[in-house]
């Protein structure tokens, strides 16, 4: 079993990519628009020791915390298991490979797993 952990991937995630979801789902317009304002156009900055720092532009990733932020990260991974042949099972940001390993070539199957999983998170 390999685990691998998505919680960086919920702070990283690629509004474009998340968009082009949404359209593939049917999601209308208007609501994508509304879902993009969510999004974009975010700000935010950090006080230590009372002192604040200077706002700074939030470039990706959903607001961690909220429900939708949790739709949205769950309708962004919901086509992993697709595009990964092996056994897989994700549980909140956790996601977990299973092969056994007997030989070189369950190796080799776990290894193009992984590239699965890669090329995935690349498109």
């Amino acid at each position: 079993m390999l685990s691998i952990s998505t919680s960086r991937r919920h702070s990283t995630l690629c509004t474009i990519k998340l968009l082009s979801k949404l359209d593939a789902y049917g999601i209308g317009d208007a609501i994508k628009e509304w879902i993009k304002s969510f999004l974009v156009n975010r700000n935010q900055r950090v006080t230590v020791n009372g002192i604040m720092s200077s706002w700074s532009e939030v470039l990706s990733g959903i607001p961690q915390g909220s429900i939708l932020g949790s739709i949205l990260f769950v309708i962004f991974i919901n086509d992993l298991p697709d595009a990964v042949t092996s056994t897989i099972k994700i549980v909140v940001d956790d996601t977990k490979l299973f092969r056994a390993i007997r030989g070189p070539e369950d190796r080799e199957k776990l290894q193009n797993y992984l590239n699965q999983l890669v090329k995935w998170s690349e498109r």
